[in-house]
């Protein structure tokens, strides 16, 4: 598990995620189906605020969770479908707006007050974790 960016163009969407081995590089075709009310709803813990804010669509079996009225600390985009990161929890990302409020940042500072943020796979690390000196 590890940094995971997605871009969403007109034509396609790019996926580059960092793995611990290398950058993974994928490309699809921009071909968005909307969920039903009740699958995107599905997601989620029964009653939970965040279901109804939810707007859902699927790209090749993968569904992608917007939430359009995000604020700068929540998340714009929940990814669902890849049953091994769903395992582990599910793949949270930040919008462009909330990037450039300082959103990642300050989940990077809060990784490095845990101890944890050297364990993360990036992808400015060519996709490992930060070496460090042993």
């Amino acid at each position: 598990m590890g940094e995971l960016e997605i871009t969403i163009g007109k034509e396609d969407v790019r996926y580059r995620m960092a793995t611990g081995l290398c950058i993974q590089e994928e490309q699809a075709p921009a071909e968005f189906t909307p969920l039903p009310r009740e699958q995107v709803e599905s997601h989620f813990i029964p009653g939970a605020k965040y279901a109804k804010k939810a707007i859902g669509y699927d790209l090749n079996g993968m569904h992608y969770l917007f939430f359009p009225k995000a604020g700068l600390i929540d998340f714009s985009l929940i990814v669902r479908g890849n049953e091994m990161a769903d395992f582990l929890g599910p793949t949270m990302l930040y919008s462009p707006r909330q990037l450039k409020g300082g959103a990642w940042l300050g989940a990077m500072a809060l990784l490095a007050l845990t101890g944890r943020l050297n364990r993360l796979p990036r992808l400015k690390y060519d996709g490992h974790a930060k070496r460090t000196a042993q």
